[in-house]
């Protein structure tokens, strides 16, 4: 930009000028302007072109400023946009670690009996007491006829849920 006015005085001031503008100015502008050119030991002439030059190049500035704002109003759009979705998987991502970390059953292995949290099962797949794979889902050491007692089938719903949410986000 200032080398666009730098070059446009250049030309205003070299360039034999050739058009003729008048106009009618208010007596504190035409003393305005005789001043300019008196503080700058120019003639009225290069006074007024170095002023509408300059004038020119603040208007271009102001409407670059209000394209600039335009821009960072849209990018400002899609961070708040970008950070909705982000703190949305914050709290998938909080939710199952939480799960994880709640027992879903015991260790298999003879004289065992160690709790099993959903952490051991996906990370290791062994038990953090014996070391023993976890090959069967462990059962819970509950008293009901039931095999689960509906822990294990919420981690299975949180892995869905987080794979759901990491597929969803490698598609944006």
């Amino acid at each position: 930009m200032a080398y666009c006015l730098h070059t446009r005085l250049v030309n205003a001031i070299l360039v034999p000028m050739k058009d003729v503008l008048y106009a009618r100015a208010a007596p504190a502008l035409k003393a305005a302007v005789d001043g300019y050119a008196e503080q700058r030991a120019i003639s009225i002439n290069a006074a007024i072109v170095d002023l509408v030059t300059k004038g020119l190049a603040a208007s271009e500035g102001e409407e670059f400023s209000r394209t600039r704002l335009a821009t960072l109003d849209d990018e400002h759009a899609r961070l708040k946009a970008d950070l909705a979705e982000s703190q949305s998987q914050l709290r998938t991502l909080t939710a199952f670690i939480e799960r994880v970390q709640l027992n879903v059953g015991v260790c298999t292995a003879p004289n065992c009996g160690h709790g099993v949290t959903g952490l051991d099962l996906l990370s290791t797949g062994k038990c953090p007491r014996c070391g023993t794979a976890l090959i069967s889902l462990p059962t819970t050491t509950t008293t009901t006829t039931k095999p689960f007692d509906g822990q294990l089938l919420l981690l299975l719903g949180a892995v869905g849920l987080l794979v759901g949410a990491a597929w969803a986000a490698s598609k944006s």
